[in-house]
């Protein structure tokens, strides 16, 4: 296991080598999960239009809808100051817009498209996130992850499919962001008919959860089973995100309140 802190963010990463399933990238509050938990509030609220008021009276407790919305905004700010830092990476959202809306966005949770700069098409990368919340402390969720990733391979439901997902990501590219014919190409072939051959895709399945919670053993048989449905070991890895109390966090955050996990 390897350890990195992010001196900027208030999270750090442990990346754990899984022999023959690949690797697992935990996120965890630094130095704090009430620094995290508050960073990742101030976030969230910063989009907001000062019309948009929190629930009144305040919630009880969230649907499993919003706690997914949650999740996915967190996992979208993780990657965005770490992983996907860089200019160069377009996200394409779910969930992750609506945080406060108690109702679900049907799709792959997050899609990250990386095309060169420099025109070298092999370094080109499409990043399909799909995640699940959780406070329950067996994870047992986590299988859900599973059949997220098996829907991409089913032709039977051609709706599902990696070559569905990735013609509504041209369109949002071509119409919504005006990307170019050239590139629309570009990003049409990352995804191959045979699973072998996207060696370009990159697979993130992604678990958030009580800290209290360890994800490792969860998240190996993620990996053992994607794995077992095509994709290689290196179009794979795991995350995990998990904050202190993380229902309660989730039910705070959700009324915009502040917290101490």
């Amino acid at each position: 296991m390897s350890n990195s802190h992010n001196h900027k963010y208030p999270f750090s990463k442990n990346k754990t080598l899984i022999k023959d399933s690949g690797e697992i990238h935990c996120y965890v509050g630094q130095p704090s999960c009430n620094v995290f938990y508050k960073w990742i509030l101030e976030n969230l609220e910063e989009q907001l239009h000062a019309g948009f008021g929190p629930p009144h009276p305040p919630l009880t407790k969230i649907s499993s809808g919003q706690m997914g919305n949650l999740g996915e905004s967190m996992a979208f700010l993780v990657g965005r100051f770490d992983r996907f830092s860089s200019p160069h990476f377009l996200a394409v959202l779910g969930g992750a817009l609506t945080p406060f809306n108690s109702g679900t966005v049907i799709g792959v949770d997050i899609m990250i498209v990386y095309l060169d700069p420099n025109g070298n098409v092999e370094n080109d990368r499409l990043f399909i996130q799909e995640m699940k919340t959780t406070c329950a402390s067996d994870l047992n969720y986590s299988k859900e992850l599973i059949d997220d990733y098996e829907k991409l391979l089913d032709t039977t439901k051609p709706s599902l499919s990696l070559m569905s997902r990735v013609s509504s990501l041209k369109a949002k590219l071509n119409w919504e962001h005006n990307y170019p014919n050239d590139l629309i190409q570009r990003v049409e072939d990352l995804a191959q008919p045979c699973v072998e051959s996207c060696t370009r895709i990159r697979l993130l399945p992604t678990l958030i959860h009580d800290r209290n919670s360890d994800p490792v053993q969860a998240l190996t048989h993620v990996l053992t089973e994607i794995q077992q449905q095509g994709w290689s070991q290196e179009c794979i890895e795991a995350w995990s995100i998990s904050l202190t109390r993380l229902e309660q966090c989730l039910l705070h955050m959700a009324n915009r309140l502040p917290f101490s996990p």
